[in-house]
């Protein structure tokens, strides 16, 4: 359970650091650094999720499409306690 919760944690620190940059770069479009920035966090934002996504299940509603509709099944992914044999 602690791998699952600090997977998540690290998926929103990453997703609040991309907002945050992109909103930089509204003011600051030709900042090539931040660009840069950008790129290497959306990469590791996905890579996050992929992995939370194949461990746990679906963390956003897109990655809950497959043979059937996954979103509603177990613990959802901001519940502070996971149910007992979810993990």
């Amino acid at each position: 359970m602690d791998d699952r919760r600090s997977l998540l944690k690290r998926i929103k620190e990453l997703s609040f650091a991309k907002d945050e940059t992109i909103l930089f770069l509204d003011t600051n479009p030709h900042n090539k650094m931040a660009l840069d920035y950008l790129k290497d966090l959306i990469k590791k934002l996905d890579t996050g999720i992929e992995e939370y996504q194949n461990k746990y299940g679906p963390i956003y509603h897109e990655g809950a499409i497959s043979d059937q509709w996954e979103w509603a099944h177990g613990a959802w992914p901001w519940q502070n306690e996971i149910k007992e044999g979810q993990e």
